[in-house]
């Protein structure tokens, strides 16, 4: 004859089968001619009537033991990682308790149900150790450029932080895709700012640009032509209007000269920069002179000092070289070497020049 019991959350206690379960459920397997189920203190399977004290129990006629200890079955009780399982009875027949173990404090977040509730993991993202892939940045960006995914590891049930990743960043100029939208330095980063080539001429002034993974300064106009009588350095070679030839004559009055006309205004503008800046007026004719030491412009006046000549014959300085009349009395009234030689200059020349006419 053959029974087996299970205590459910429960443990076996001596007297009936049925009644050896203090809570829970009782499971019977038994060769009695008759069969049944019964909660403890309840009625157990039997092929007639048996007394325990408990209840009925599984019995043939009286109540008693009916565990067969050379095939005890087992009986568990508890649950999650408190469940334990020992023989339906010992040698002699007698029940043997069975003892639920001890539950953690705390649900652990291992896999197992640690504080024996029927309930695993209860209140965990995760079990400690498990990882998995991670990527902080927008889907698109993953795999674009340096951008790519990390992994993070569950601690105490929660995800970590995603390390070894690499999401979008801010675009600096390095010739690499930093904010991983498929181009690269794109917005020119670190260039519109104003900057100072180092280059000669109109090629000076500049401003940054982003070439090349590296910010450099580029010039705003760059290298042309050179432009004769603009008194700017075109071609960016260093020189001004070189080339050009001076645009009248340094005995003639008029538009301002430049420096590459001639090595005598060079030096007359390096002295007196108004003749290459303003103009070429009588001042700067007379320096051909004093300056350059050439009698060029001192061939002679048109007239007699003593003479007013035609409307709109002025004189030039010098010109009554080697004396100094004609200087004296321009650098007094300009009128007479710049627009005319008139009856007033004649005038002049016996009130400022002392000579008499």
């Amino acid at each position: 004859m053959r029974l087996a019991i299970w205590c459910v959350g429960a443990v076996l206690l001596g007297g009936g089968a049925a009644a050896g379960c203090a809570t829970g459920t009782t499971s019977f397997d038994s060769d009695f001619g008759g069969s049944g189920a019964g909660a403890a203190n309840g009625a157990g399977p039997s092929g007639g009537s048996g007394a325990s004290a408990g209840g009925s129990g599984p019995s043939g006629g009286q109540g008693g033991s009916s565990c067969d200890p050379n095939n005890p079955g087992t009986v568990s009780c508890g649950l999650g990682i408190c469940k334990v399982t020992v023989p339906s009875c010992d040698s002699h027949g007698e029940p043997v308790p069975c003892v639920p173990g001890q539950p953690q404090p705390q649900e652990l977040c291992n896999g197992p149900d640690d504080d024996c509730d029927g309930q695993t993991d209860e209140g965990c993202s995760c079990n400690d150790g498990q990882q998995q892939a991670c990527y902080s940045g927008p889907p698109a960006t993953q795999g674009v450029g340096p951008c790519h995914g990390g992994s993070q590891t569950c601690t105490s049930g929660q995800w970590g932080a995603c390390q070894g990743e690499v999401p979008p960043g801010i675009e600096i100029c390095d010739n690499v895709d930093n904010n991983c939208n498929g181009q690269i330095d794109d917005g020119n980063p670190g260039g519109g700012a104003s900057c100072n080539t180092g280059q000669p001429g109109v090629c000076a002034a500049g401003s940054t640009v982003c070439t090349g993974g590296a910010v450099v300064c580029t010039p705003v106009q760059p290298a042309g032509a050179e432009v004769c009588g603009d008194g700017l350095d075109n071609d960016c070679d260093g020189q001004t209007d070189e080339g050009c030839g001076c645009a009248h004559d340094v005995c003639t009055q008029g538009a301002a000269l430049t420096t590459a006309c001639s090595a005598c205004v060079a030096a007359i503008c390096a002295l007196d920069s108004y003749c290459c800046a303003s103009g070429w007026d009588v001042t700067c004719v007379g320096e051909t002179e004093s300056v350059c030491g050439s009698g060029a412009c001192a061939a002679g006046c048109p007239h007699s000092l003593c003479s007013a000549g035609p409307d709109n014959t002025p004189f030039w300085a010098y010109c009554d070289s080697p004396g100094t009349c004609v200087a004296d009395l321009c650098a007094q009234d300009s009128w007479c070497c710049s627009t005319d030689w008139d009856s007033l200059c004649v005038g002049e020349v016996s009130s400022i020049c002392g000579l008499n006419c």
